[in-house]
């Protein structure tokens, strides 16, 4: 279950003739509730299933994990556009946003015959709490382009742009010895804290498109991205602060170790392509290519006996693909259309 609110306020003003800005402010605050059956933990009313004599089974082999999340955002945009006189459409912006989100991880038992009310039940203040997680983002980035018409329906795009976030945060707090010592019968849970940042200062970007003979385009684009740190919970593979160590090797020593050596992720990409578009008829076909540089993944890694999950840059990838699309409309209010990729 989530619940979703955003709000923005927008502003366009034409500083002259030829100059624009445009502004929008947001917010935006969610909160969730996701979770289900951990057959891996018991709870301190029911224990561990065991096998009577009489051959019945007393406990419940299993509890009830729930997480209450909450995120908050906050940020704006800004552009100035400038038209020249020499067929030159330039534009400039930021973007800027802080973000915050909470990950409360929540434990509760499971009764012999009776649920709970996915409703009422999952309430924050009940429950036993299993750990809290909580991150705050910074990103802020920069762009400036030029868009050149050459010639009529023929343009050259050429531009940058500029990004850096910083993500501060990760385990809050780790209940995992208290709960156990109430009975619970709960396991290594991966607490690790800490701050991690991804940067690019030229990130460039170049694009044509022609279109001619009426029906005709043929286009190209050639760009370079960063991909910044994701993060979820203490608990989850996809980040550096996430489902590392073990019992043995600690979370926050693997964060630290890593911390030290992880790149973020880079793409060069390539697309060029081609596309019919007429009253009666559309089509499309394009081909593309992607460098991955400092591929991130979730590994294992130590001898047999110090095995444990890292997070760690594998090297660099490449990937093609080709899509093809078409469209037919036989008569007015009716269209028939047929796609297909490949990569």
């Amino acid at each position: 279950m989530q619940r979703t609110y955003l709000s923005a306020v927008t502003g366009h003003f034409d500083l002259s003739e030829k100059i624009h800005s445009d502004t929008v402010a947001y917010g935006n605050v969610s909160s969730g509730l996701y979770g289900g059956t951990n057959n891996f933990v018991t709870s301190p009313s029911y224990g561990t299933p065991t096998l009577q004599a009489d051959g019945s089974v007393s406990g419940v082999p299993m509890a009830l994990g729930m997480s209450h999340a909450d995120m908050r955002r906050l940020g704006f945009t800004q552009k100035v556009s400038i038209e020249t006189s020499h067929n030159n459409y330039i534009e400039s912006g930021l973007w800027y946003e802080n973000n915050r989100w909470i990950y409360d991880s929540m434990l509760y038992e499971d009764g012999l015959t009776t649920g709970h009310n996915p409703l009422s039940g999952f309430k924050k203040g009940t429950g036993s709490t299993w750990y809290n997680d909580a991150y705050n983002t910074n990103t802020f980035q920069f762009f400036l382009q030029d868009r050149w018409k050459i010639i009529p329906g023929m343009t050259v795009l050429a531009g940058f742009k500029s990004l850096t976030q910083t993500t501060h945060g990760g385990t809050k707090a780790d209940y995992t010895a208290q709960l156990k010592d109430e009975g619970w019968n709960t396991y290594y849970r991966h607490p690790a804290n800490g701050t991690m940042t991804a940067s690019g200062a030229f990130l460039p970007h170049f694009n044509f498109d022609y279109h001619f003979l009426d029906h005709h385009e043929i286009y190209w684009d050639i760009a370079e991205n960063l991909r910044a740190y994701d993060y979820y919970s203490q608990t989850s593979t996809a980040g550096p602060w996430g489902g590392l160590g073990n019992s043995s090797q600690s979370a926050q020593s693997v964060f630290d170790t890593n911390k030290k050596v992880l790149k973020p992720e880079r793409t060069w990409n390539y697309i060029v392509g081609y596309r019919y578009d007429s009253q009666f008829f559309s089509g499309s076909a394009d081909f593309y290519h992607t460098d991955y540089y400092n591929r991130l993944a979730s590994i294992t890694e130590g001898s047999t006996a110090t095995a444990h999950s890292a997070y760690l840059n594998v090297g660099r990838e490449t990937m093609n693909g080709a899509d093809a699309a078409v469209t037919i409309r036989p008569f007015s209010g009716l269209e028939i259309t047929n796609s297909f990729r490949v990569c």
